[in-house]
């Protein structure tokens, strides 16, 4: 039954564009070059870091001296909005 609860918050979390850590569950890893699910960019000038937000629920992070990471959410959902924050997101 518990089970159920949970699904069902997710799924109005979701619904109403609010997802949490645990609904995302990211894992880290390996991958080179720029996915070809690509929909969204989002650019750090100071960190000099690009952020690719792809169509099945990854993010690609490319900075420089060859450094890339890639982190892989279990729902393979599409983002809709990529940002970088400061200190922190409202």
């Amino acid at each position: 039954m518990a089970n159920t609860e949970t699904m069902m918050t997710q799924m109005d979390n979701m619904k109403e564009g609010i997802l949490t850590m645990k609904d995302l569950d990211p894992r880290v890893t390996v991958h080179y070059g720029i996915p070809s699910t690509a929909s969204v960019l989002a650019f750090d000038p100071i960190q000099r870091l690009l952020a690719v937000g792809t169509l099945d629920g990854r993010i690609k992070v490319i900075g420089g001296d060859n450094i890339e990471g890639l982190f892989v959410s279990p729902k393979q959902l599409p983002f809709k909005n990529l940002e970088v924050c400061e200190s922190s997101c409202s």
